[in-house]
């Protein structure tokens, strides 16, 4: 017969335990062997969805994030040299040539005209050109035709689908007293 010691030292070995003689016998719970364990991979982000994804705003061209976008019902509300437009524009259809600094003429059309500049439209980018000569005719109801030649300086430029071409605003710098009073009678309803 086995002492309770031996006993106790074979069965610490094997793995059970017994209770020694001096302590109460206790039902000893199953055991659960434990799932094996497998190496888990790295997780890996997902690709974001196209719904999830930061919608990014395209990049302005040719200044537009300067100039407010222009409709023909918006004109007086444009800004022009850091303040707010006070004068009158008219609508004005007509052939508005440019005489560029280096000599070239640039063929375009006028949008409106105000007392101190006017909106023209052209079909090469003048961005890089700051000053120009403009020279435009206004026919009046009685069929009287005026032409008005005045320095102007390009406010901007912007590329313009609604225009056709690139819309430029044009500030007069001098205008003659004919040309003023010209402008005048045409901006009075004439």
């Amino acid at each position: 017969m086995e002492t309770a010691e031996a006993s106790a030292a074979s069965d610490i070995a094997a793995g059970t335990e017994t209770a020694a003689a001096s302590e109460p016998a206790v039902a000893a719970e199953p055991t659960v062997a434990a799932e094996p364990t497998v190496a888990e991979e790295p997780t890996v982000a997902a690709e974001p969805t196209v719904a999830e994804q930061p919608t990014v705003a395209p990049e302005p061209i040719f200044g537009a994030e300067e100039i407010p976008a222009v409709r023909p019902s918006m004109i007086a509300d444009m800004q022009m040299g850091g303040e707010r437009r006070q004068t009158e524009r008219r609508y004005l259809r007509t052939v508005a040539n440019l005489l560029l600094p280096d000599g070239r003429v640039v063929k375009g059309r006028s949008v409106n005209v105000g007392k101190h500049g006017m909106s023209v439209v052209v079909d090469i980018n003048t961005r890089a050109i700051r000053e120009c000569t403009v020279r435009f005719a206004i026919t009046f109801r009685d069929q009287s035709y005026h032409v008005i030649e005045a320095p102007a300086a390009i406010e901007y430029c912007i590329l313009s689908a609604e225009y056709g071409g690139f819309h430029l605003g044009l500030q007069f710098m001098a205008l003659s007293s004919d040309g003023e009073s010209v402008l005048l009678r045409y901006l009075g309803g004439d």
